[in-house]
């Protein structure tokens, strides 16, 4: 077997800068991930870029399927997280369960 190194592969974490201790353990270690080997380097820290808006492919929220009440339930999951923004759905976004969202 080969092993083949690609400059584009990267794993990307998300995580709180007060959780990056808990990822530098990983750091040099093998994974087989879906029966391939993958080694880690050593870990970039980089803080988020603020964006202007956010589009979102996928919002899912449990019992929320009509366009109405799934909207609110956006806002107040955002406000609970202090984000500010305006939640819309696309106009022609039959809600279904999951919906596409931009703010």
């Amino acid at each position: 077997m080969h092993q083949r190194r690609l400059s584009l592969e990267r794993l990307r974490l998300r995580i709180p800068a007060d959780h990056y201790r808990d990822v530098l353990p990983l750091a040099g270690k093998r994974l087989d991930i879906g029966g391939h080997q993958i080694r880690l380097g050593l870990p970039v820290a980089r803080p988020l870029d603020p964006a202007p808006s956010l589009y979102a492919r996928a919002v899912t929220i449990k019992k929320f399927t009509e366009a109405g009440p799934f909207i609110e339930a956006v806002k107040r999951k955002l406000d609970s997280f202090d984000v500010k923004g305006r939640v819309e759905l696309p106009r022609d976004q039959a809600v279904s369960g999951t919906a596409n969202a931009a703010l």
